[in-house]
Order: structure tokens, then C-alpha cells, then sequence
């Protein structure tokens, strides 16, 4: 980027010395730049991803699937394959409703393929979800994050929700437990 051209110019909304972090993501397949803009340095707050391809000279917005209420939390690149891997939660305005759900991003066509719901062994509390994404395998098979696990809505256990490094095998969305975290949430 020269010293004379704006961020504005090449397709983004702020500048790094502004708003919440900034995060560059490459795609070697697809020779893709996606860059990440949070609105808070707090994780679990929406972002917006801009990507730009080959010959492009500005980036561009990527919207998130759904009814317009849905917004992206987090984004990885897979290195062999032209696809990233996104966190979208839905649903934002109602704190009831939210879901988060994975997806697998073609880069090259910029459509999206939702990843089956999580699901576990039985010894796994039933509500799962991913609070933060770790890292991706090289072809997008499998995913490593911090999954939160809650139990179904009882009112014995309500509220208590515990953490585990897992893997998540996106083809089928099946989550294994590497390492429970020692904290848990009451």
C-alpha cells in the first residue's frame, strides 16, 4: 500500500489506529486476503470480514448467511484448500435465540456450507458451542477450539457451563474432548 492511498480506496471502513482489532488471514489456494474488523477487543463481538482476490484492487464485504440478523465472530484460513472456516451467530437481536453455527466459506465463489450442529459423546453436556476457534487443519477437515458445553435447559444445573480444548471433525460436526479446561462457569 503506498503512503498516498486510504483505506477507504482500497475497501475498508476504518483504519488500523481505529475501532477494534484487526486481524489479515491469506488463502495461498485461492491467493485470497481476508482481513477482519471487530467492533470491541473483547471476544465474542461481531466482526466484519472483508476479502479481496487475485486482480482485485479493493476488498469487498462478505454478509453473513441468513435472515440479515446474523453476524460473524471469528474466521480462519485452511492452507490447502480455497476455503476458510467462520463462526456466525444468529439471530443477534434477540439474546434468547442466539445460535452459533459453523460454516465452510468457497472463497472463490464466496458461498457458504454450514457445518452439521455440534454434537458429542454421551458423557458431553448436549448444548455445545464454540466460544473461540483455535486453529484449522490444512484442509479444512478438522477444527481446534475452546467448545462450550452446557447442559440441557434443567433447573438444577442452570447456568453452569464447562470448557474443553476439542477437535471438531466438520464433516459431521462431532466434537472430541482433548483437554476439559480446570474453570467452570456457575
Amino acid at each position: 500500500m503506498s503512503s498516498e492511498t486510504t483505506y477507504e480506496e482500497l475497501g475498508l471502513p476504518v483504519s488500523p489506529s481505529t475501532g477494534g482489532p484487526i486481524e489479515l488471514l491469506f488463502n495461498p489456494p485461492s491467493g485470497t486476503v481476508l482481513v477482519t474488523i471487530g467492533e470491541s477487543r473483547s471476544p465474542g463481538w461481531p466482526r466484519r470480514i472483508f476479502m479481496r482476490a487475485p486482480g482485485e484492487s479493493c476488498y469487498s464485504e462478505l454478509q453473513p448467511p441468513g435472515d440479515g440478523d446474523s453476524v460473524f465472530l471469528q474466521a480462519l484460513s485452511c492452507e490447502s484448500t480455497a476455503e476458510a472456516l467462520v463462526v456466525v451467530d444468529s439471530h443477534r437481536s434477540d439474546p434468547r435465540a442466539h445460535h452459533r453455527a459453523l460454516y465452510r466459506v468457497a472463497l472463490k465463489e464466496r458461498s457458504f456450507r454450514a457445518v452439521p450442529d455440534l454434537h458429542a459423546a454421551p458423557e458431553i453436556p448436549p448444548r455445545l458451542w464454540i466460544s473461540e476457534m483455535l486453529m484449522v487443519s490444512a484442509d479444512g477437515s478438522a477444527l481446534y477450539a475452546n467448545v462450550a458445553a452446557a447442559p440441557r435447559h434443567d433447573r438444577h444445573q442452570r447456568g453452569r457451563v464447562s470448557y474443553s480444548i476439542c477437535r471438531i471433525r466438520t464433516a459431521d460436526g462431532f466434537v472430541e474432548r482433548l483437554v476439559e479446561l480446570p474453570t467452570t462457569c456457575a
